[in-house]
């Protein structure tokens, strides 16, 4: 797979069905999936393949650039957590530490997530917080707004806002459904928040939708 990548330079999943078939996988999800996905996938997670564009929402794979010096074990796990930050900041310490416990299985002799998030904050990195109980965390360059601006956004269920369940349910006093048992749910798989609902800020149309209300 990756000779193959290395010779075409930049892949589409479909351009490698002819070489090596239509074989169908399960994926984490319990669905089936292209092998040939996967596999790049797979690739990816091993530093040796990167997404160099999507086509549609498909990735599309080329081979990655190695580095000149390898970056030792501790410099890696900070360089992603702070990564990982970056994308879901600000971010509750507790789930920016799982993450970076399934980073550092990855990694040979990798420090305890705690470790490199205490190292970040100590170099100022990393800036923290607490409110109502909980430590959130966010990078030290990330510019800061003054104020939010007056908009209406539409959420989709894996926004990075909405991804972190443990965050989302804190700041919004709801919890995102979708893989809570059909028995135990309350509004449903992706029902709106009820305390927004109350403040007049969005609604949920019989499609299960985001939309804004009219008040």
């Amino acid at each position: 797979m990756l000779a193959a990548v290395s010779e075409l330079g930049t892949v589409h999943p479909k351009q490698l069905e002819a070489r090596f078939g239509k074989r169908r996988v399960t994926n984490a999800w319990g669905v089936a999936s292209q092998a040939t996905t996967r596999a790049l996938e797979q690739l990816v997670c091993r530093g040796l393949l990167r997404v160099a564009r999507r086509e549609q929402g498909i990735r599309v794979y080329q081979v990655a650039t190695p580095s000149s010096e390898p970056v030792p074990v501790r410099e890696r796990l900070r360089a992603l957590v702070l990564a990982v930050a970056e994308v879901l900041a600000p971010v509750d310490e507790r789930t920016l530490t799982s993450i970076a416990a399934r980073l550092a299985r990855a990694l040979p002799k990798a420090p305890a997530p705690q470790v490199s998030f205490r190292e970040l904050c100590a170099i100022g990195a990393l800036v923290t917080a607490k409110g109502d109980g909980a430590t959130y965390a966010w990078p030290a360059e990330r510019v800061r707004r003054a104020a939010a601006p007056r908009a209406v956004r539409l959420l989709a269920p894996f926004d990075p806002v909405v991804w972190d369940r443990r965050r989302f349910e804190h700041r919004f006093g709801y919890r995102f459904e979708a893989y809570t048992p059909a028995v135990l749910r309350v509004r449903g798989s992706r029902g709106s928040s009820s305390s927004a609902e109350r403040a007049g800020r969005l609604r949920s149309d019989r499609r299960r939708c985001y939309c804004p209300t009219s008040t």
